[in-house]
């Protein structure tokens, strides 16, 4: 496998968070079971993507532009 069809596979995923980490590592990627180890860390990256447009949320709540 080439590292195109690991970018090409890491476009595809559905949740920006996780395409973000797979895309960022895709040139590391040699098998597609490294693949899917990337992938099961990627995912926790969602959680953390998560936390931090409730904290943008919660800062913006109250503000008002003047």
């Amino acid at each position: 496998m080439t590292a195109k069809n690991f970018e090409d596979a890491a476009r595809q995923e559905t949740h920006p968070a996780v395409r973000r980490v797979m895309e960022l590592n895709a040139w590391k990627i040699k098998t597609w079971r490294e693949y899917a180890q990337w992938k099961k860390h990627a995912t926790k990256w969602v959680a953390i993507d998560w936390r931090h447009s409730c904290r943008r949320e919660a800062v913006m709540t109250g503000f008002v532009e003047a």
